[in-house]
């Protein structure tokens, strides 16, 4: 409906179709911020999913990687509870 189609109405009809587009523009601006807003808690949720999947990979790669800062006791015929009580 143009503004020449609105100027013909009679001012309560007027009133009460301006209303109606009104309410229906709020309508789908609300429908379409809702919308945005879970694409955008999705994308975050994704995010932090990927960085806490990683941080636990690179942690378990952490555990069964051997250390060579720690003494290594196997071959020296000690099992750990004779090399505590011997030194």
């Amino acid at each position: 409906m143009s503004a020449q189609h609105l100027r013909d109405l009679e001012n309560r009809r007027r009133h009460a179709t301006l209303i109606a587009v009104l309410l229906d523009t709020a309508a789908t601006i609300t429908n379409q911020i809702l919308d945005m807003h879970d694409r955008i808690v999705g994308r975050m949720f994704n995010e932090a999913k990927r960085k806490h999947e990683q941080s636990f990979a690179e942690s378990r790669r952490a555990r069964t990687r051997p250390n060579p800062s720690l003494p290594t006791m196997v071959g020296e015929g000690r099992t750990s509870a004779q090399s505590v009580t011997n030194e």
